[in-house]
C-alpha cells in the first residue's frame, strides 16, 4: 500500500508534512501493519486509530431539545489529526504513558467489551493543539477507541463510541464525516448535512490556554439566555445554510455567533476582525468560542492577494497568522 502525505502548518504557519497510511476513508478508518525483525525474530502488530480536529466553532449557542435548553454546536473540521498505535510485542515493552482522558477511554472499552490489551506498548502523537479550541482531547479519545476497535477486531460501533465520550467530557463531533448540530454534552446528533462546505481559513492562536471546563452548560446557559431572540433567530438561519450549502450565509451567522460569544469569553481581535472583514475580502469570521482561536473565512479556492493582505493583517498585529482547510470534505 502507497504512502500519503498529510501537508498542514503550525501555529508559525511554516508548512509541514505529517505521513499517513493510504486509507478509503482515512478519518474513519484505522491502519494495521506488520513488521518482523532483521534477525528474524518474533512479528510486531501494529494498530492505528486517527481523528481530525476542528478549528472551533461556526456556531455555538443554545438549541430547545426535549423540552431542554442543550449547548449546540456545528464545528469546522480541519485536516490535523490526532493519533493512537498499538504495537503488540511477545516481549516486554516500555507504553508511552496515555493522557488521562486517553486512558479513561481504555478502561471503559474494556469494561464495555470485556478485553484486556495483549503485550506490548502504545504510541500517541497529535498535531492538534491543547486547550486552544481544536478538539484535541475528544479527537485523542476518538483516535484511541479507533486503534482498540480494530486491535480487538471489533466492528466500529459509533454509538459505543459517543457512550464512552460522554462519561468522560463534554465533546465535539469530530468522528462524523458530515456536518451536524450537535448537542455537545449529551453527545447527540439533532440533525446532519450531507451538502460538501469548505473554507480556506486564515486563523490565529493565542498563547493563553483555556481551561474549557470552566465554561459550564449553567455559565453558557445564563448567557444565552440574555440573547435568547439573537441566537434563535441565528439558528434557524445557519441550519438552513447548512441545509444547502450556503457559504455566505453560513459564514454570517458563523460572525454573528463569533460576536455573541464575546460575551462569556472576550477575544481581544474578534472585534476587530468583524469591523475589517469586508475590507479584507473575507466572507466572515469565526472562532472557538471557549478557546483561544480567532479566523477569517473565504471561499475553499482563494487568490494569493487576498491571503496576503489577511497574512499583513495579522502581522501589523503582531499575530502569526496560518491557513488551512477548513469544512468538508476534508480533502
Amino acid at each position: 500500500m502507497g504512502a500519503q502525505n498529510v501537508v498542514a502548518t503550525d501555529r508559525l504557519g511554516i508548512a509541514r508534512v505529517f505521513p499517513l497510511r493510504e486509507q478509503a476513508a482515512p478519518d474513519r478508518q484505522a491502519t494495521t501493519a506488520l513488521r518482523t525483525s532483521e534477525a528474524g525474530g518474533p512479528r510486531s502488530r501494529y494498530f492505528s486509530g486517527i481523528c481530525h480536529g476542528t478549528l472551533g466553532e461556526l456556531w455555538q449557542g443554545p438549541v430547545r431539545h426535549r423540552g431542554r435548553d442543550e449547548i449546540g454546536i456545528v464545528t469546522l473540521p480541519i485536516p490535523l489529526y490526532s493519533r493512537a498505535t498499538y504495537v503488540t510485542s511477545p516481549v516486554p515493552a516500555v507504553s508511552e504513558a496515555p493522557t488521562p482522558k486517553r486512558a479513561a477511554a481504555i478502561r471503559e472499552f474494556q469494561r464495555k467489551y470485556q478485553v484486556t490489551l495483549p503485550p506490548g506498548r502504545w504510541m500517541f502523537d497529535s498535531q492538534l493543539q491543547t486547550s486552544k479550541g481544536m478538539a484535541s482531547s475528544t479527537a485523542d479519545i476518538v483516535a484511541t477507541v479507533r486503534c482498540l476497535f480494530n486491535l480487538h477486531a471489533i466492528e466500529y460501533d459509533e454509538t459505543a463510541l459517543r457512550g464512552i465520550l460522554r462519561g468522560i467530557e463534554r465533546s465535539d463531533p469530530v468522528f462524523l464525516d458530515e456536518h451536524a448540530l450537535y448537542l455537545s454534552g449529551k453527545q447527540e446528533i439533532v440533525r446532519t448535512f450531507p451538502a460538501a462546505l469548505a473554507f480556506t481559513v486564515c486563523y490565529v492562536v493565542l498563547d493563553a490556554q483555556v481551561d474549557t471546563e470552566v465554561f459550564t452548560s449553567a455559565k453558557l446557559g445564563r448567557s444565552y439566555q440574555r440573547n435568547r431572540r439573537e441566537y434563535e433567530r441565528s439558528l434557524s438561519s445557519v441550519l438552513s445554510a447548512l441545509e444547502t450549502g450556503d457559504h455566505r450565509a453560513v459564514a454570517a451567522q458563523a460572525t454573528r455567533s463569533a460576536a455573541l460569544a464575546q460575551a462569556y469569553l472576550h477575544h481581544p481581535i474578534i472585534d476587530e476582525l468583524i469591523e475589517n472583514r469586508r475590507g479584507l475580502s473575507a466572507l466572515g469570521v469565526t472562532r472557538a468560542h471557549t478557546g483561544a482561536i480567532a479566523a477569517l473565512l473565504y471561499p475553499a479556492e482563494v487568490e494569493r492577494s487576498r491571503m496576503e493582505q489577511a497574512c499583513a493583517f495579522f502581522h501589523e498585529r503582531k499575530l502569526s497568522c496560518a491557513f488551512t482547510r477548513g469544512g468538508l470534505p476534508l480533502v
